[in-house]
């Protein structure tokens, strides 16, 4: 049989029970800062997404709008067309059945 301690009796100057405490306490320390620092992979995603979001919105806030830009032809000078020039008859018109 192997050795079990008796949970109820605490030898005070008991080595194996000091070393128990000093686990436990580490353990529950460890545990608690786990929980107070949520370290992890979603926080970062959420913050890039926030960062993103505000990027977007700041973007599309601060660029020019058509309206506030309007485009004019005030400098411009206009665009000259040549005229067309009239099609040729297709070649199945000018010939003759004989």
């Amino acid at each position: 049989m192997t050795y079990q301690r008796d949970p109820e009796r605490i030898v005070p100057g008991d080595d194996i029970v000091r070393r128990e405490d000093i686990a436990n306490r580490d353990a529950e320390i460890a545990r608690r800062n786990a929980e107070a620092t949520s370290s992890g992979l979603m926080p970062m995603i959420i913050a890039i997404l926030l960062l993103l979001g505000v990027g977007y919105f700041a973007y599309t806030y601060f660029s020019p709008r058509a309206a506030e830009a309007p485009r004019t032809t005030e400098y411009s000078t206009p665009r000259t067309v040549p005229p067309t020039a009239p099609q040729a008859p297709s070649p199945s018109a000018n010939t003759q059945t004989k």
